[in-house]
């Protein structure tokens, strides 16, 4: 769980919950088969899934986002905790995606699948019991068109209504965006993923994948000023090629963004702290040797002594490189009954 400093005390092997993002999934030690076609799991559904409906258990909408910095950070399994993304803590990118999750604009939820064993009891923090290792799902939500569009409907926070996004779904209406391990201490559900894959069409990318994802749910406590239901907190790698393939609300990408903060500690701009091919981090904990170069943009990338040209280089097999991440969310109940219909 994570202690007083918000470094993460003991270890699962890694999860997520509203992960935002990745157009392209790397993969590790240099294979693919980790990777997840999203696109031939659509192919493979077209025309025939069924209408489905989400297993049983409770939703909850997104409607605050930010990134964490200090003293946030977690161990990724070499020993070191990390946030290198700390530094969009206070910027104002924060402040734009914030807003646009506000707006409904970007609409993202969890849901948890209650344990149908029967002697399963909610905690004492009104979560759920949870003993499915599979059981903590993320998903885009959308606007449901209604009757005879998507099913039942589902009232959100202004009344309208809300259905999961069919396309993180496989042909068997199995969520493919779920948690590998569950675990509950303590009234915190905490889960973990070695990949998280997560459907992104508000940002226009397609599939977003976290690396080593961990997230934490607990119950929120009351707040008049800020009403909500649940705090989640998540830490995971972000691969770099997933960051420049998210435009942000301002019109430049991720990636060109972090690595034009420069300062005494990143004087090459924040560069990844975490190989994806190795598993382990690099050396030096704000990010390490210079990886991409940016001269109004991402111009170059640099890796085991070999320079690659162009503003596309992080999406190079052999640049499978990751930023670590702390995110945290609010989340507010909501009834998600079904999956929208495929267009």
């Amino acid at each position: 769980m994570t202690g007083a400093t918000g470094v993460r005390c003991i270890g699962l092997t890694a999860a997520v919950v509203t992960a935002l993002l990745l157009a392209t999934v790397g993969c590790k030690s240099g294979t693919s088969s980790e990777a997840i076609d999203t696109n031939a799991v659509s192919d493979a559904r077209a025309g025939r899934l069924p209408s489905c409906s989400l297993a049983p258990g409770p939703s909850w909408l997104i409607n605050s986002f930010s990134f964490l910095g200090s003293p946030f950070a977690h161990d990724f399994g070499d020993g070191v905790p990390r946030n290198a993304l700390k530094v969009l803590a206070n910027n104002t990118i924060r402040k734009q995606i914030e807003t646009q999750i506000r707006l409904g604009t970007i609409q993202f939820g969890i849901h948890i699948v209650q344990s149908m064993d029967g002697g399963a009891a909610p905690l004492g923090d009104g979560l759920p019991q949870v003993l499915d290792r599979q059981a903590i799902q993320t998903m885009e939500l959308l606007n449901d068109p209604g009757p005879g569009g998507g099913g039942s409907a589902a009232a959100d926070l202004d009344g309208g209504v809300l259905c999961a996004d069919p396309q993180q779904f496989d042909i068997n209406c199995k969520s493919l965006s779920h948690s590998d391990a569950v675990s509950v201490d303590g009234g915190v559900i905490e889960a973990s993923a070695h990949i998280w894959p997560i459907v992104a069409g508000t940002f226009g990318v397609g599939t977003i994948a976290f690396y080593d994802a961990d997230l934490q749910i607990q119950k929120a406590p009351p707040s008049s000023t800020n009403p909500h239901d649940i705090d989640i907190t998540f830490y995971g790698i972000w691969p770099a090629c997933s960051l420049g393939s998210v435009i942000g609300p301002g019109g430049a990408n991720l990636l060109d963004l972090v690595t034009q903060l420069k300062d005494d500690a990143n004087p090459f701009g924040v560069q990844p702290d975490f190989d994806l091919r190795t598993n382990q981090g690099i050396a030096g904990n704000d990010g390490g040797l210079p990886v991409f170069g940016n001269v109004n943009g991402i111009t170059t990338c640099m890796i085991d002594g070999e320079t690659i040209q162009g503003a596309k280089c992080a999406c190079d097999p052999r640049i499978n490189q990751g930023y670590s991440v702390a995110l945290h969310f609010e989340g507010t109940a909501v009834l998600v009954p079904a999956l929208c219909p495929e267009n």
